[in-house]
């Protein structure tokens, strides 16, 4: 599936993992027929990697083969720097390719990865990569410093933790990928090794557990730390200040989980998708949290400036209906911020990018109109015209357009370009 949560195997897929009906599954997800027969769908990002490494499909090789197709995407974009938020198992593969293309000079995108953990028995690992990849990439394009803990699953399967039952399942709270006590002890661990922490938070019973581990780092005397919940989808009111409190970035996006969905109605009911206010950017923000935005690309569109239109306005471009509460919307200026200097900050890039000064990188786009003079539905269509990354235009529309000489000449953007 495009979002990585989910696959299809045939049977010699499956013959060569090992995954048979007399054998036990090597991770849970892996869907079977009455009779135990494995039927080669597997329904966990988890299930999915362990294919992936098993078949080894990911090869440096294939890595570098379409790192200029997907180079070119991001450009196009006017994406000039990510966080890759964990592949296990295909680290080897995608992290030695990236490094070469930086030490080839052919890397147009800033990465700053990360090492991923699913399930419990694949923290040792995990850990045992950091200790080997942090080190070994730690360039200005390329590098690895956190640690990405992947909290729970989703609502629509049901894996998402919540505090109260389903709505539509009750007899269900859903599931965390770690107990309380697992999380908090790896989560210390990776602070005292100085390992920045990412952890994918669905549900409001994984996100006040996350909020729980992070108190004890900063209980235990981990300042500097910089701890991140994702998607941060559904806060119970009672935790919102604690971002604040416990110095914790919230990163969420626009597309996708921020409009109406019956389904996530369906799973929460009105009080809590509604009323708590579903993507919780405004009430965050107001609290003194640090909000960042982006994409969860494949799982929703990359264009920033679309992600940027929907948490203004709460919906998609032309339509009407809107995901309620209005007040979690963000202002444009407050948008901006969440995409370029907050999330540099969060990404210890602040000092080189994420803003317009002397003595940093020059990452900028050009857009072909000025989204304050445009409407919500108006910034969605905003087209970059053209990508710079250290000074150097890494992308250009075929239109007309031409570089204003009052802003650029004489200087070394205006060489670069040139």
């Amino acid at each position: 599936a495009a979002s990585g949560h989910g696959g299809w195997c045939n049977t010699k897929a499956l013959e060569v993992a090992g995954i048979t009906k007399d054998e036990p599954d090597p991770v849970d997800s892996f869907q079977r027929e009455e009779d135990g027969t494995p039927n080669g769908y597997v329904a966990s990002a988890a299930a999915v990697v362990y294919m992936l490494s098993k078949l080894d499909l990911i090869t440096k090789e294939a890595a570098l083969e379409q790192a200029p197709k997907a180079l070119e995407n991001f450009a196009k974009n006017g994406v000039t720097a990510i966080f890759d938020a964990g592949a296990p198992a295909l680290e080897d593969a995608t992290f030695a390719a990236m490094d070469e293309l930086e030490k080839q000079g052919a890397s147009t995108l800033r990465i700053s990865a990360s090492v991923m953990t699913q399930r419990e028995y694949m923290n040792e690992g995990a850990f045992e990569k950091m200790a080997r990849l942090v080190p070994m990439y730690n360039g200005e394009m390329f590098k690895v410093e956190t640690l990405k803990i992947h909290g729970d699953g989703a609502f629509d399967g049901y894996t998402a933790g919540t505090l109260e039952p389903y709505a539509d399942k009750p007899e269900s709270t859903g599931l965390t990928s770690f107990t309380p006590e697992l999380q908090e002890e790896i989560t210390l661990r990776a602070a005292k090794n100085d390992y920045d922490v990412h952890v994918h938070t669905i549900g409001d019973r994984t996100i006040r557990q996350t909020l729980d581990t992070f108190e004890a780092v900063r209980k235990a005397g981990y300042d500097k730390v910089r701890l991140m919940t994702a998607h941060t989808s559904l806060v119970h009111p009672d935790d919102k200040p604690r971002f604040k409190e416990l110095d914790v970035t919230v990163n969420t996006f626009g597309a996708m989980n921020a409009v109406p969905d019956e389904t996530n109605l369906s799973r929460l009911g009105k009080e809590r998708y509604h009323g708590w206010g579903y993507q919780p950017m405004k009430s965050l923000l107001d609290l003194g949290a640090r909000v960042t935005m982006s994409a969860d690309s494949p799982t929703a569109p990359l264009n920033p400036m679309l992600q940027i239109s929907i948490a203004m306005a709460r919906k998609n471009p032309g339509e009407t209906e809107f995901l309620p509460p209005m007040s979690e919307a963000l202002s444009l200026e407050e948008a901006i911020r969440a995409y370029t200097i907050e999330s540099a900050w969060h990404l210890r890039w602040d000092d080189i990018i994420g803003s317009l000064e002397v003595g940093k990188r020059a990452d900028l786009i050009v857009l072909d109109r000025n989204p304050f003079e445009s409407t919500t539905d108006e910034i969605a269509e905003i087209n970059v015209l053209a990508t710079m990354v250290n000074g150097k235009v890494v992308h250009e529309e075929a239109v007309d357009w031409s570089v204003p000489p009052d802003v650029w000449a004489g200087t070394d953007l205006y060489s670069l370009y040139k």
